[in-house]
């Protein structure tokens, strides 16, 4: 673990700290003597689970993530070409329709084959897939699936919802 050394504060010497067990479960830098609490001492805050912190370091409530969350989302749909939607949409319902469950990849292999170019925002699918499971005609199954298109970011798997596609 690099960090500056205290006694060195205004001159910034970094170094590789080298920790060694000391009693009492402690860990100490042989190098600068820094202390570090084992993890388990670290208190960790139970009584605000829903709040967190944004890049900026911001604190934020689950509440107002999940609205910036929505507010993005409807920002990409509004921007993505009206006849680019309503392929995806009839895209999503094949594969809900012809594939025992399927993600987001597959839509995608869908619109390849159909020959539908890709919207000018690349994210524009999530918002789609999102409309049909509100609409339940997909529902997630609760599985994920690595993404070969996301460099294998995992993402939900889907399957035909309760009203099914039509």
């Amino acid at each position: 673990m690099a960090h500056n050394d205290p006694d060195s504060v205004s001159e910034a010497k970094a170094h590789e700290c080298e920790f060694y067990d000391a009693a009492g479960g402690d860990r100490i830098c042989s190098t600068c003597g820094r202390r570090i609490e084992p993890l388990a001492a670290v208190p960790v805050d139970q009584t605000r689970p829903e709040v967190g912190t944004v890049a900026s370091g911001e604190p934020i409530t689950l509440a107002e993530s999940l609205d910036r969350r929505d507010s993005a989302l409807a920002l990409v749909d509004e921007a993505a070409p009206i006849p680019w939607k309503l392929s995806a949409d009839r895209a999503i319902v094949e594969a809900a329709r012809t594939l025992s469950d399927f993600m987001a990849d597959d839509v995608w292999t869908i619109l390849d084959e159909w020959g539908i170019p890709p919207p000018p925002e690349p994210r524009a699918l999530g918002p789609r897939i999102q409309a049909a499971r509100r609409a339940g005609i997909v529902q997630a199954t609760g599985d994920f699936r690595k993404s070969v298109r996301s460099h294998g970011t995992p993402r939900y798997v889907y399957t035909a919802g309760r009203r099914g596609p039509q």
